[in-house]
């Protein structure tokens, strides 16, 4: 009772969803990582990894950290994620996943391995800011 696993109740979560969609919000630190004392070695295991990639099979999962977008990318290594960095303000997703209509703040890149790569950034003029 403690610490209540939705693992025990996923029929009960399933069956009250019916007809809408399930959709996976997960904290790096302290959810995915353990909590350390240096934030640079708050490292998910690779069980966990491959917990969140099976996941996101199943259902939009997204990775939502107060970390900035390029570190907790580094860290997960999951390309069928959405990431959200500095909580929120800095967003990447599996290009062609973002269902939005104004692509002002909508930048498309290719990564290292050749996918292509959406970051969105509704408040990119306030990103300077919080990256000090």
């Amino acid at each position: 009772a403690k610490h209540p696993s939705a693992l025990d109740t996923f029929d009960r979560m399933v069956a009250a969803a019916k007809g809408k969609k399930i959709v996976v919000f997960l904290d790096y630190d302290g959810t995915l990582s353990p909590i350390v004392e240096d934030p640079d070695k708050a490292f998910m295991s690779d069980t966990m990894r491959m917990a969140v990639h099976e996941v996101a099979h199943f259902f939009p999962t997204a990775i939502v950290s107060g970390r900035c977008l390029d570190k907790v990318s580094r860290f997960v290594q999951l390309k069928n994620v959405v990431y959200a960095g500095s909580h929120g303000m800095d967003i990447s997703t599996p290009a062609g996943s973002l269902k939005q209509n104004n692509p002002k703040h909508e930048t498309r890149t290719v990564d290292e391995q050749g996918n292509e790569v959406v970051h969105f950034q509704p408040a990119q003029e306030f990103l300077p800011q919080i990256q000090e």
